[in-house]
């Protein structure tokens, strides 16, 4: 299975049925500055800053390949908040969409190495849906284990 055109199909299919173009808000907000989206964004916190001891046995579990070092360093709050959804296939399914996607549109986006780890990631969550049927259990993973058990066993 391409994951990526999988993943492509679901972010054009996103931007269609939002009408394809960018809303009077958007619009308004393209000229906005650094200080203007400070006032609106939450402000950082101090447990943004480093990664949760949820997240860091989430990356335990994952294969030692597909363990997002950089994702971990510059942005470990995207990490808490994987962690934190990744029991929920629909909630981490609308989280990448939202990291990978700029369905916005005129974000700045994440850099290159963030983007293919967070790809990576992204490709293990559609295996896992792959291997465990709609309608199942959501907090077991494709082993019929709970949350806390491995995300998926080590590919062959």
């Amino acid at each position: 299975m391409n994951y990526f055109r999988v993943w492509l199909d679901r972010i054009c299919g996103a931007w269609q049925r939002r009408g394809g173009s960018a809303s009077s808000a958007d619009d308004e907000r393209s000229g906005w500055t650094a200080s203007d989206w400070a006032r609106v964004r939450a402000p950082q916190r101090h447990r943004d800053l480093a990664l949760s001891d949820k997240a860091t046995r989430w990356l335990e579990r994952l294969p030692d390949k597909m363990r997002p070092a950089e994702l971990c360093q510059r942005f470990p709050r995207i990490v808490n908040r994987i962690a934190a959804l990744w029991h929920d296939e629909g909630l981490t399914e609308y989280t990448f969409i939202g990291l990978l996607g700029d369905l916005r549109g005129g974000r700045q986006g994440l850099p290159p190495k963030i983007i293919e780890e967070l790809m990576a990631l992204y490709e293990l969550h559609l295996m896992r849906i792959d291997a465990h049927p709609r309608g199942a259990d959501t907090c077991l993973d494709a082993s019929g284990n709970g949350p806390d058990a491995n995300p998926l066993p080590e590919p062959r």
